[in-house]
Protein backbone atom coordinates (compact mmCIF):
# COMPACT_ATOMS: atom_id res chain seq x y z
CA UNK A 1 0.00 0.00 0.00
CA UNK A 2 1.33 3.50 -1.07
CA UNK A 3 1.75 6.27 1.76
CA UNK A 4 1.61 9.81 -0.02
CA UNK A 5 3.70 12.57 1.95
CA UNK A 6 1.51 15.61 -0.23
CA UNK A 7 3.62 18.96 1.50
CA UNK A 8 4.65 17.13 3.73
CA UNK A 9 6.75 20.14 6.15
CA UNK A 10 9.84 18.47 6.65
CA UNK A 11 11.03 18.45 10.70
CA UNK A 12 13.00 15.61 10.98
CA UNK A 13 14.83 12.35 9.09
CA UNK A 14 14.06 10.14 8.11
CA UNK A 15 11.35 11.85 5.71
CA UNK A 16 10.38 8.48 4.32
CA UNK A 17 11.72 4.76 4.38
CA UNK A 18 11.86 2.40 2.37
CA UNK A 19 11.35 2.56 -1.50
CA UNK A 20 9.39 5.36 -2.82
CA UNK A 21 9.07 8.15 -5.84
CA UNK A 22 10.24 11.75 -5.13
CA UNK A 23 7.53 13.99 -6.58
CA UNK A 24 8.72 17.55 -6.11
CA UNK A 25 9.65 19.90 -3.12
CA UNK A 26 9.12 23.61 -1.99
CA UNK A 27 11.84 25.20 0.00
CA UNK A 28 12.33 29.22 0.77
CA UNK A 29 14.37 30.87 3.12
CA UNK A 30 15.06 34.43 4.67
CA UNK A 31 18.61 34.89 4.23
CA UNK A 32 21.02 36.95 2.51
CA UNK A 33 23.11 34.40 0.96
CA UNK A 34 22.40 31.18 -0.97
CA UNK A 35 21.63 28.28 1.09
CA UNK A 36 21.92 24.47 -0.12
CA UNK A 37 19.10 21.59 0.08
CA UNK A 38 20.28 18.33 -0.45
CA UNK A 39 18.13 15.09 -0.62
CA UNK A 40 19.73 11.74 -0.21
CA UNK A 41 18.53 8.00 -0.38
CA UNK A 42 18.75 6.77 2.54
CA UNK A 43 17.53 6.88 6.26
CA UNK A 44 20.39 9.30 7.50
CA UNK A 45 21.07 12.65 5.98
CA UNK A 46 24.29 10.76 4.03
CA UNK A 47 24.81 8.71 1.31
CA UNK A 48 23.48 8.39 -2.18
CA UNK A 49 22.79 12.02 -3.00
CA UNK A 50 19.23 12.73 -5.16
CA UNK A 51 19.44 16.02 -5.56
CA UNK A 52 20.94 18.89 -4.82
CA UNK A 53 19.25 22.61 -5.25
CA UNK A 54 20.91 25.78 -4.19
CA UNK A 55 18.47 28.63 -3.39
CA UNK A 56 19.83 32.09 -4.15
CA UNK A 57 17.60 34.93 -2.18
CA UNK A 58 16.80 36.43 -5.05
CA UNK A 59 15.09 33.23 -6.53
CA UNK A 60 13.20 32.32 -3.40
CA UNK A 61 10.96 30.26 -2.82
CA UNK A 62 11.73 27.43 -5.10
CA UNK A 63 8.88 24.93 -6.09
CA UNK A 64 9.78 22.06 -7.95
CA UNK A 65 7.73 19.29 -9.14
CA UNK A 66 8.51 16.55 -11.55
CA UNK A 67 6.18 14.85 -14.38
CA UNK A 68 5.19 11.65 -12.90
CA UNK A 69 6.93 9.85 -15.16
CA UNK A 70 10.27 11.72 -14.41
CA UNK A 71 9.57 11.60 -10.37
CA UNK A 72 13.13 10.60 -8.77
CA UNK A 73 12.98 6.40 -7.27
CA UNK A 74 14.64 5.73 -3.83
CA UNK A 75 15.23 2.02 -2.44
CA UNK A 76 16.70 3.02 1.46
CA UNK A 77 14.33 6.32 2.12
CA UNK A 78 14.32 9.90 1.93
CA UNK A 79 16.26 12.32 3.99
CA UNK A 80 17.57 15.76 3.57
CA UNK A 81 20.24 18.19 4.85
CA UNK A 82 19.71 21.98 4.63
CA UNK A 83 20.15 25.12 6.59
CA UNK A 84 17.72 28.04 7.43
CA UNK A 85 15.01 26.87 5.12
CA UNK A 86 11.24 25.77 5.30
CA UNK A 87 10.97 22.31 3.41
CA UNK A 88 8.23 20.53 2.17
CA UNK A 89 8.09 17.41 0.23
CA UNK A 90 5.79 16.11 -2.03
CA UNK A 91 6.74 12.26 -2.20
CA UNK A 92 5.02 8.48 -2.21
CA UNK A 93 6.68 5.16 0.07
CA UNK A 94 5.89 2.35 -1.95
Amino acid sequence: MAINYFGKRVTAAPIVTGDGLLHGFLVSHAEGTVQTLTLYDNTAASGTVLLTAYIAPEKNPVFLMFPRRHSIPFTTGLSATYTNCELNIWATAL
